[in-house]
């Protein structure tokens, strides 16, 4: 399977890295808005070839074809390059938050069904044994009342934000904050484990940057 990826941030590095670690699969080109970019980080992943022109990519046929693309672009982006992805016919691994709403995280589920195509949103930790360990013992505890999720990291670029730059994961026109980050990893498993809330409550820490 040729694969192109999107984003050059350490996840799309990380992927890469498993990438080649599996037989009959293949990094063919990596896509940067920016032309030099785009061939720099093609060679630091291991790539055939970068590119900054996505339809090109897309569209590409013979050995220059892909057949998935890796989305690990800033969250706000994904919908779009999602939608031109399928559109293109080309499966599709997002990485997390696949949308920024339901409403369009629906509308590309629907999208690749009706194409027949393999969509799949990034969030591995839905498929950990060790959930699937937890869910399983949960009808022996009970009745649960309590549950409590936590997720505490320090970024590697809160620096740059307390300096006042304006760093994409933690800005909100490019759909940054921590719910749609690291919270997820909290927010999931507890819909996944006790389904959808009936009410919710939140208090924030409200960053420089408007973001979460």
């Amino acid at each position: 399977m040729r694969f192109a990826t999107i984003g050059t941030s350490t996840i799309t590095t990380e992927f890469a890295r498993a990438a080649h670690a599996i037989d009959g699969v293949e990094l063919s080109v990596a896509f940067s808005r920016d032309a030099g970019r785009a061939g720099e980080f093609a060679r630091e992943i291991g790539a055939a070839r970068g590119g900054s022109d996505l339809d090109a990519i897309l569209s590409a046929t013979g050995e220059d074809a892909v057949d998935a693309v890796y989305v690990a672009s800033p969250n706000a982006a994904h919908a779009d390059q999602v939608r031109r992805c399928l559109d293109a016919g080309k499966h599709v691994l997002c990485e997390k938050p696949l949308t920024l709403t339901e409403a369009e995280t629906a509308g590309l589920f629907a999208q690749a069904e009706e194409k027949g195509l393999v969509l799949l949103e990034g969030m591995r930790s839905a498929f950990d044994p060790g959930v699937a360990r937890v869910r399983e013992l949960l009808p022996e505890l009970g009745t649960v009342r309590r549950v409590s999720f936590a997720y505490c990291q320090r970024s590697s670029r809160y620096d740059l934000v307390l300096a006042g730059e304006q760093v994409n994961i933690f800005d909100p026109a490019l759909g940054g904050g921590a719910l749609l980050d690291l919270g997820v990893y909290c927010v999931h498993p507890l819909v996944d484990l006790f389904g959808e809330p009936q009410t919710v409550t939140r208090a924030e820490v409200t960053l420089s940057t408007g973001a979460d």
